[in-house]
């Protein structure tokens, strides 16, 4: 795997008010203007809204850099669910449903989902839309493959999906939760491709969360499935969950849901900071300065995912 996957934009830190508390840039960030991602909130965790630009600055080795544009998010990620209804899932596709309809409704209001099965091949079920009810009867249509799963081309076919909208200032960090088996994955792979599809997930920023269910037999089990989901987890701050009977696909799902609301509503109360940055200089330490009385927990990133 490529060894920016690990690095690039982890600048995670909680700073301390009016304290100038080091954030590691990638280098990567050499480039005429820089960019973090900014959770403000007071000392009873109730999120800041009202910052304004003369109230934050950056300084770069040292060196304060003029703040270009400070502006509140607002608006929550965009999901993609991405279920396995295949051979391996044939026998608990009922529980998955069940557990996605729960799942659904525990989501925030505002949040787009999208709705894809990719067992013989990956298919649009349903378009991003808030839904609900559309979005649930969709659910009952999906009906099981007799081919095999797809893993690989519904992650890439979601990515490049969310890569027409990078540019798109509404859509910062998208969401995908990918409800597989473990049986055998039928995607064309290489060593390439899995490489290409693992970071430009990470550099959209994607946050990849998975449902692995145990359906197969250890002789029909596939690893490419299990692998690429805990690095793609592992990397994106995602959950990886297992269940091993359909009996327990709904509640695991429920704290996904729990857990996939919580960020969502938690990323749409950041700011963007955009600052500015001479031309070819190089950046070895990033530090964020706040003059609010009332700013008490403060966290800034440079890729806006929270864990």
């Amino acid at each position: 795997m490529p060894s920016s996957i690990h690095v690039s934009g982890r600048l995670g830190a909680v700073l301390a008010l009016l304290l100038v508390t080091p954030i590691l840039t990638p280098a990567a960030w050499a480039q005429s203007e820089g960019r973090l991602f900014l959770s403000v909130r007071d000392e009873t965790g109730a999120p800041l809204t009202d910052l304004t630009a003369d109230q934050v600055w950056v300084l770069e080795d040292g060196v304060k850099r003029e703040t270009k544009e400070l502006r509140l998010v607002g608006s929550p990620p965009r999901l993609s669910v991405l279920v396995d209804n295949g051979n391996s899932t044939r026998q608990i596709l009922a529980d998955v449903q069940r557990g996605l309809r729960g799942f659904l409704d525990a989501l925030p209001a505002a949040v787009e989902v999208e709705l894809v099965a990719f067992g013989g091949r990956a298919r649009m079920v349903e378009r991003w839309t808030t839904d609900r009810a559309e979005l649930i009867d969709a659910v009952g249509q999906i009906a099981p493959e007799s081919g095999a799963a797809k893993y690989v081309d519904a992650l890439d076919e979601a990515r490049r999906r969310y890569d027409d909208l990078k540019d798109d200032e509404d859509y910062l960090w998208p969401h995908i939760l990918v409800i597989a088996g473990d049986g055998r994955e039928a995607s064309n792979t290489n060593e390439q491709r899995i490489n290409r599809l693992v970071q430009g997930l990470y550099d959209l920023p994607a946050t990849i969360h998975v449902l692995f269910l145990r359906t197969a037999n250890l002789q029909n089990q596939d690893i490419v499935q299990s692998e690429l989901s805990l690095i793609l987890t592992e990397n994106t701050r995602g959950q990886f969950e297992r269940a091993s009977v359909g009996g327990t696909i709904p509640d695991v799902l429920a704290k996904m849901a729990e857990q996939i609301a919580r960020v969502a509503v938690a990323q749409s109360q950041q700011y963007v900071l955009v600052f500015e940055r001479p031309d070819g200089v190089e950046v070895s330490q990033t530090s964020l300065q706040i003059d609010r009385p009332d700013a008490r927990q403060v966290q800034a990133t440079g890729d806006g995912r929270l864990p």
